[in-house]
């Protein structure tokens, strides 16, 4: 420092030691490309193009005032085997809700009696094989095994 106030050297001679402390102290500072590329808001369209490639299927229900769009909105929803119910209302949205539990209620009863039910009859109740149901199916059968929770993911999927 001394010798750039007396002019014997230049700012420049010391940026390296500069920058060497700064990424000492600043470790980010070294990845500073990836941050920026992580940080990128501007295409959104690009993001999670895994999640991109899966096919959906929109359903949107419009029409006039009390034209029966939420009850056939709420009966597709329903019959689905996933989805999900957007609604204008929070009144609604809780409606929703009780109403959705009570069918997965309706549900864990039936499988409650596995032991007597069919396959064809888990079907016909809306069971699908998926990974959040088994786990669901071992949280509600606690005496059921692993394999018998797999042999019936199984059986739904044939």
């Amino acid at each position: 420092m001394n010798d750039i106030i007396h002019g014997a050297g230049h700012v420049n001679d010391i940026f390296p030691y500069f920058l060497q402390h700064a990424r000492e102290v600043f470790p980010h500072l070294v990845c500073m490309d990836d941050l920026k590329k992580i940080s990128d808001l501007r295409l959104p369209a690009n993001w999670y193009p895994e999640a991109r490639a899966i096919q959906r299927k929109i359903i949107f229900h419009a029409g006039p005032t009390n034209s029966g769009k939420t009850y056939h909105a709420l009966q597709r929803f329903l019959t689905a085997k996933s989805g999900v119910y957007c609604g204008p209302l929070k009144l609604l949205a809780v409606e929703v809700f009780h109403k959705s539990n009570n069918e997965v209620n309706r549900l864990l009863y039936s499988l409650t009696t596995l032991g007597y039910t069919t396959f064809s009859e888990c079907l016909q109740a809306g069971l699908h094989p998926t990974a959040d149901q088994i786990e669901l199916f071992a949280y509600h059968l606690p005496n059921a095994t692993l394999s018998n929770l797999m042999v019936l993911s199984a059986n739904l999927a044939t």
